[in-house]
């Protein structure tokens, strides 16, 4: 799944540097790793619970997070998270800031995320019939 209000933008002085938009507007800033195609062993904890990758990369597919980090350090990369199977490249941590925004791949997954009570609807009709309240 796609990251939104993450990016990297690799520019002069921001190697690595993960760009986080903030609800309020902020923008925050956390240095990654610029290594690519490594097993994470550290992640950048904190306020934030950033999954940020740091530190020595030298883990392995069942050793630390058993997950994997690969970063290009081009210019403009997005971040997407997630695989689409059960190997080790697709963890918890898994990070991919690799790739521009128009780049597609059919091993990139997906996860779903809920806010507020799940209700399971009666019917297709019920279903279709829903609508999205902020």
């Amino acid at each position: 799944d796609m990251m939104d209000g993450v990016d990297l933008p690799n520019d002069s002085g921001n190697q690595g540097k993960w760009r986080i938009w903030m609800p309020d507007g902020t923008v925050r800033w956390v240095q990654g790793k610029t290594s690519s195609d490594q097993w994470i062993t550290g992640v950048a904890h904190g306020k934030y619970m950033d999954m940020v990758p740091v530190g020595n990369l030298n883990g392995s597919s069942s050793t630390y997070y058993s997950d994997k980090y690969w970063i290009s350090t081009a210019t403009v990369r997005v971040v997407y998270r997630g695989y689409s199977n059960a190997s080790a490249n697709g963890g918890v941590s898994n990070a991919n800031a690799n790739s521009d925004a128009s780049n597609t791949y059919t091993h990139v997954g997906s996860r779903l995320a809920f806010r507020g009570k799940i209700v399971r609807a009666q019917s297709v009709a019920a279903y279709k019939a829903i609508r999205e309240v902020s």
